[in-house]
This record gives structure tokens, C-alpha cells and sequence, in this order.
């Protein structure tokens, strides 16, 4: 199998499983900075499905910029939408009418990759894993009902996260995307607090894309919500505290969401978004701007966002240690759930 074929099959996975037909509307929502490649596996796949699809390309634009009122409009129109730059627009007033739009209107997504950084984990994860299903269903049966949430490791995290009302601060992805391999709120305002000693993958997603792994910890303190401080002692230290510092803005150093990743299939090294957000025994903690139908009522608007895996983590709620030194225990239930649950 060539390597267009290989990804138009992987395209067609995705399209399956949200059960495009060719009665579908398929809007495919690209950009000149996406990897021709994908784009072209997903403009075949969605043929391949019967559907008759509309690709609209346009020029690569800042991310969290919004996109143009013709896109947005042709978006919201669409049954199912196939989007391959998502910085470009998330977190933006354009962004959120095209959710609420499809939302209202029983549209889909699927979930795309739009990056050459991207084609790795592409290939690596199709749907349909029920194990996957499973873990899936008992994370956001538990964080859902949760009260706190603690973070901690042996390098010195120690971390409260309040989990809010989740009626108003719903968890993400939703239900449907149950093949998803991550689950993840944005807690209230204020109800963050402690300390972090940051090891793992750091992925600045804006507004310009920055990454690497991060061995030596950046020990970071948190009050009722905020980045209150960063020890600089190391060169990667005082390059992240000089980065929120440069915005000028209390809302930078907003938390912003926290995600509990379980996908066993994953590689990080490409440290691709998909990789940083679903990683097995990953803890992310991020920073910045949070304004999305995603997260319910969540609404900080800021300059930024930067996605934290915290890499070797424990993680209890209300008391229940279900990860510890970045290993899912047995008393989750999350190393051989019954497959009933993916049901």
C-alpha cells in the first residue's frame, strides 16, 4: 500500500465510524499550510463513502485568528465537517458559532489530522478500539461525578483541581466520541491550586506553535486558578515564564483545562496535538485562553494556550488513586475494563 492509499484508508476509517453516507453534506475545511497529502486522502475517502464532497481551502492564517464569514457560514451548513486546522480558529467567536450551529442542527465532526507532524499517530490509531470504548466510558462516568481531583508526583506536584458543576462545565470530548482516547473539563475559575514540577511534553499551540520534551522539572506555583510564579533556575524554566510574561495580561496565566489521556496506541515523540492531549498515563494541565461550547460555561479570552503533558503523574479523585507514577492502577478499572462498557 502506497503511502496516499494508506491514509485514504485511515480517512475512511474516520468517515465510517461517524457513518458518513451519500446523502451526507461533507464539508472538508483545509488551509495552505496543511500537508497536501491528507488533504487529498480525505477528499477520497469521503468519495469513497458515496458522499459528494466540497473542499474549501483557504490561505494559512494566525492561529486563534477566527476565520472569514464565508467559511464560517459554509461550515455551520454542513452535516459533517472535516477539520484540518483547528488552531487556526479555535477559541474564537468564529469557532464557537460553527459548534453551537452543528450542534443545534445534529452535525458531526470527524476527527482529522491536518499536519505532516501528524501522519504518525494518524496511521497508529484507528477507530473502533473497544478497549479504547471501555476506558472511555468509565473516565467521564468518574469526572463527571467527581468533587477534587489531585495531582501529585515524586518530583514534587501537588495539585487540586475542583471539578465544578459538570452540567455547566462539561466534560470533553462528548459521549458520542466515545472512541476518543482522552477526557478533559475546564474547572471554575478559582478552583485550582498548588504546585507543579513539569516534566513531559510542553506544546505551545499559540499564537505561534513552539514544542519539545522537558526533562529537568519547571517547578510552577498555582493560586485559586492562576500562574502565580516560575522558578527560572534553567534555561527552559525562564524561557516559559518570559513567554506568559510577555502577553501583559492577568489572563495568560489562566488554567485552563486538565485532560486525562488513555490511549494506548500513541507514540509522543512526534509530539503531535493528537499525542500531547491523549497519551496513556498522560495529565494534562493547560494555560491560557479556554472560550469554547467545548467546555460549557468555560469563557477566559486571552492571547495564548499552551497544553503541559505532565508525564509520571498520580492522579486520586475524591480519594481514589486511579494513575500512579503515570500508570493506570487496578482499582480504576482502566488496565482490562470489560468491553460491556464500550457499549
Amino acid at each position: 500500500m502506497t503511502g496516499i492509499e494508506a491514509l485514504t484508508q485511515a480517512a475512511l476509517l474516520r468517515y465510517r465510524a461517524t457513518n458518513v453516507g451519500p446523502d451526507h453534506h461533507v464539508v472538508i475545511l483545509a488551509s495552505t499550510a496543511n500537508y497536501p497529502p491528507l488533504v487529498e486522502a480525505y477528499q477520497e475517502a469521503a468519495r469513497m463513502t458515496g458522499a459528494d464532497p466540497v473542499l474549501i481551502v483557504y490561505r494559512d492564517r494566525p492561529r486563534f485568528s477566527g476565520l472569514p464569514e464565508a467559511v464560517v457560514r459554509a461550515s455551520a451548513d454542513a452535516d459533517v465537517l472535516a477539520d484540518m486546522n483547528l488552531p487556526a480558529w479555535v477559541y474564537t467567536d468564529s469557532h464557537a458559532r460553527v459548534v453551537r450551529a452543528l450542534r443545534e442542527r445534529g452535525g458531526r465532526w470527524v476527527w482529522t489530522a491536518g499536519f505532516e507532524e501528524d501522519v504518525e499517530n494518524f496511521l497508529r490509531t484507528p477507530p473502533g478500539d473497544s478497549l479504547l470504548r471501555a476506558r472511555f466510558r468509565i473516565v467521564k462516568r468518574m469526572i463527571d461525578s467527581a468533587g477534587v481531583i489531585r495531582i501529585t508526583s515524586p518530583l514534587g506536584t501537588n495539585l487540586t483541581v475542583e471539578r465544578g458543576d459538570p452540567a455547566a462545565r462539561i466534560s470533553h470530548p462528548p459521549a458520542d466520541w466515545s472512541a476518543a482516547g482522552v477526557v478533559g473539563f475546564a474547572p471554575p475559575e478559582d478552583g485550582v491550586n498548588g504546585t507543579i514540577a513539569f516534566v513531559g511534553a510542553l506544546r505551545i499551540q499559540g499564537p505561534r506553535l513552539y514544542k519539545r520534551h522537558i526533562t529537568t522539572p519547571i517547578r510552577m506555583s498555582v493560586t485559586r486558578g492562576r500562574l502565580t510564579g516560575i522558578d527560572t533556575t534553567h534555561a527552559d524554566a525562564r524561557f516559559l515564564w518570559d513567554w506568559f510574561s510577555s502577553f501583559d495580561d492577568p489572563f495568560a496565566y489562566q488554567f485552563a483545562h486538565t485532560n486525562l489521556g488513555f490511549d494506548h496506541r500513541v507514540k509522543l515523540q512526534p509530539l503531535d496535538n493528537y499525542a500531547v492531549h491523549v497519551y496513556f498515563g498522560g495529565v494534562l494541565l493547560a494555560f491560557g485562553m479556554n472560550f469554547s461550547p467545548f467546555f460549557g460555561s468555560a469563557g477566559v479570552r486571552a492571547k495564548n494556550h499552551v497544553d503541559m503533558l505532565l508525564t509520571g503523574a498520580s492522579y486520586e479523585i475524591d480519594g481514589l488513586k486511579i494513575l500512579e507514577g503515570g500508570e493506570f492502577t487496578e482499582a480504576s478499572g482502566l488496565l482490562n475494563p470489560s468491553l460491556e462498557e464500550s457499549a
